[in-house]
């Protein structure tokens, strides 16, 4: 699967509730069971396999270049209960990733002791709202000033990566106030058994600033090559 077609849409898209605590300019430190954003792309495979060793990987590539990976588990009934993404950024490190979960039968949690969970591994700044049976909770660091009740708009510019019957999300759309973030989605059965839940973790700042960076890169080049221009002559 080649990712050229995200890549250019980052670029293209690069623009200038319920509170159980506010959320600040905390500093968070997450991961996804022991896998923490940085690592290196090409050593991501091993660190899947840690996680889960009957994960089917595939790899997601860019022009020939490994930018991602996708592994997931099948029960018997061909439904994705275990999944995990991880994408990098222009070093080559890992900049976000998420995990899929849906509970087999004798294995399953409430609501409740899962949010219990995620406030004792990501802190207690947390918001959290709900919308019918679909619950999200999130932590999230601010950037260059920006007031704790712009974090909503960084739930904002998701997209999907497919693995098995499950969805993926990603982020796709980075906006220069939002830092690292940790986005959890929970769908419960109604009455507060969680049926399947999506951990997502995402260094939003790092990954817009370097989309803006290479914009301007490009931006600088085009000018550079009119101000040449100007004492271009053509070969008749």
């Amino acid at each position: 699967m080649k990712f050229t077609t995200l890549r250019s849409t980052l670029c293209a898209l690069v623009l200038a509730g319920t509170t159980i605590a506010p959320v600040t300019a905390q500093t968070i430190d997450p991961d996804i069971a022991g896998f923490k954003l940085g690592l290196d792309v090409e050593q991501a495979q091993a660190k899947l396999t840690g996680i889960n060793p009957d994960y089917q990987i595939r790899e997601l590539q860019d022009n020939g270049k490994l930018v991602g990976l996708v592994g997931q588990v099948l029960n018997e009934r061909r439904h994705t209960v275990d999944a995990m993404f991880v994408l990098a950024s222009q070093d080559g490190k890992i900049a976000q990733m998420t995990r899929f979960q849906r509970p087999e039968q004798g294995e399953g949690f409430m609501l409740n002791g899962l949010k219990e969970q995620l406030l004792g591994k990501y802190g207690t700044q947390m918001t959290a709202t709900k919308v019918a049976n679909i619950h999200t909770f999130q932590w999230q660091q601010m950037r260059h000033g920006a007031s704790a009740d712009q974090a909503i708009k960084c739930q904002n510019g998701l997209g999907k990566v497919q693995a098995g019957n499950a969805r993926l999300i990603f982020t796709e759309q980075f906006f220069r106030e939002c830092g690292l973030k940790v986005l959890v989605t929970a769908i419960d059965d109604g009455q507060g058994l969680v049926e399947q839940f999506t951990v997502h973790i995402s260094d939003d700042g790092k990954q817009s600033d370097e989309i803006r960076g290479e914009a301007q890169a490009q931006e600088d080049k085009a000018a550079k090559e009119r101000e040449q221009a100007k004492s271009g002559k053509a070969k008749l």
